[in-house]
């Protein structure tokens, strides 16, 4: 079922499309980024998962979820305050009778028998977190299965008690919002590798770029809304469109639709655990900042769609950093040269000063969704 009837009108070209879809691409995280994660996590799961261990009993399996599973991680900003990305995971123990403080503090126990994980545990409300400084940190959250379906009961150290949740349930949630293949469950998952942004769903990519500009205006800032809640809130406004451009104005607009017809608070329900409240956390003070940076992003991407030329450049640059600006106008660059050499380059836009780009676009051609155009 696709979402909100909602549709926002997309002005762009193809060339705002090239562009935007290139920023993506360089959002990924770096071959290095990746395998210095899917390191960690190895080891991490293999620790969690040795036996003869007071942990062995439960028989732990760990598999990824959050963004690493969705494929919507945002590569931190040079010098950004919070220069750290996450890779959650879920250490997934069999049913009990121990307590929800006893479970969190079995696996505590055995990441603190580790010499060096020891001096690198933070205790989380729900999760054990692990810091590798200046890097990356592996939120590990330990759940164990309440019969129904994939959901899991997880610890709450606030309450003291089990609260339910479903990260597996989750992520299949957005993939088929997304309409994508879902992951096959095997004996132990591995982290998921990072597809490119030309391979991804329109919607993952909306998602990162939505998380990008969060990125820029809270600057790491306990105030900026957390990303389950805007992933959240951009599948459920998502209506199926393709295309980078037109993608990100519908959830963006869609999103800040559903902001400003709320009759007070708006509610983010887990789509999957409808007990649980995604926008619960906020108080009055961090939810107008939500709203007030809604609606600017929805009128940012409106000047954007009509923007050429040097005006262009310098939008995208504010709204999503130099680096990843410079970077993809670089490659268009680069493509326009290509094609004036093979003389196949045929001007499209919108009048004087638009870009241009090539009508035959069979070099930047996706296997599953044409990321340029609706």
């Amino acid at each position: 079922m696709l979402g909100h009837s909602f549709t926002a009108p997309w002005a762009g070209s193809q060339d705002h499309d090239y562009l935007l879809l290139q920023v993506a691409e360089s959002l990924q995280l770096t071959k290095s980024q990746f395998e210095a994660a899917e390191a960690a996590y190895r080891s991490v799961s293999s620790w969690l998962n040795a036996d003869d261990t007071a942990l062995a009993r439960l028989r732990p399996f760990i598999f990824p979820h959050g963004s690493v599973a969705l494929g919507t991680t945002v590569k931190p900003r040079r010098g950004q305050k919070d220069d750290e990305y996450d890779v959650d995971c879920v250490c997934r123990l069999a049913s009990t009778s121990l307590s929800s403080m006893e479970v969190y503090a079995l696996v505590q126990a055995r990441l603190m028998a580790h010499e060096t994980y020891r001096s690198m545990l933070e205790r989380k409300n729900r999760c054990l977190r692990l810091n590798y400084s200046g890097q990356f940190h592996i939120d590990i959250l330990p759940g164990v299965p309440t019969g129904v379906r994939t959901e899991l009961l997880v610890p709450d150290r606030e309450i003291k008690e089990w609260t339910r949740s479903d990260p597996e349930g989750f992520a299949k949630w957005f993939k088929a919002r997304a309409e994508r293949p879902q992951l096959i469950r095997a004996d132990a998952q591995p982290l998921p590798e990072p597809a490119p942004a030309r391979d991804k769903p329109a919607l993952a990519i909306a998602v990162q770029l939505v998380k990008r500009r969060r990125d820029m205006v809270f600057d790491g800032s306990e105030d900026a809304p957390r990303s389950i809640l805007l992933t959240t809130l951009a599948a459920r406004v998502y209506n199926g469109s393709y295309g980078v451009g037109a993608t990100l104005a519908q959830v963006v607009a869609g999103m800040a639709s559903e902001l400003r017809r709320s009759v007070g608070r708006i509610a983010v329900p887990n789509p999957v655990n409808e007990a649980e409240d995604f926008a619960e956390s906020l108080d009055d003070a961090r939810y107008e900042k939500l709203r007030a940076f809604m609606f600017a992003f929805e009128r940012e991407i409106a000047g954007l769609a009509t923007a050429h030329g040097e005006d262009l450049r310098e939008a995208m640059k504010e709204m999503f950093g130099a680096e990843p600006t410079v970077t993809a106008f670089e490659r268009w660059g680069e493509l326009l040269n290509k094609r004036r050499v093979s003389r196949t380059l045929t001007v499209t836009g919108a009048g004087k000063g638009a870009l241009g780009v090539v009508s035959d676009v069979s070099a930047t051609k996706v296997p599953r969704h044409d990321y340029f155009g609706a």
